[in-house]
């Protein structure tokens, strides 16, 4: 998650502001990082946490491309929005600049 986000990025001067109470995140993840001892941050860079996969499209077409994937039988949720990379994160959001 970390590392794929920016890489859509194709201007240097965005970042991903990521709302990290967003999507339910299994278990077996929280016992991964326990067990191991990871990072929060390896966490993300390494196993993405329940986030299967990104698409980015413009905030007025997301909630059109949220119900179209979930009427295709996927599970589809906002998680976050494009932001300069000087954005400040708020409680529970992580900023990934490019």
């Amino acid at each position: 998650l970390l590392e794929n986000l920016p890489r859509m990025f194709a201007e240097r001067d965005l970042a991903a502001l990521i709302d990290m109470d967003s999507w339910d995140r299994p278990g077996v993840f929280s016992w991964l990082q326990q067990a191991g001892n990871i990072d929060e941050l390896e966490m993300l860079r390494t196993f993405n946490c329940g986030v299967g996969f990104v698409i980015c499209v413009a905030a007025e077409d997301a909630e059109r491309a949220c119900r179209l994937l979930i009427d295709l039988g996927e599970t589809a949720k906002p998680i976050g929005r494009i932001v300069a990379p000087d954005t400040p994160a708020g409680t529970g959001q992580l900023t990934i600049p490019r």
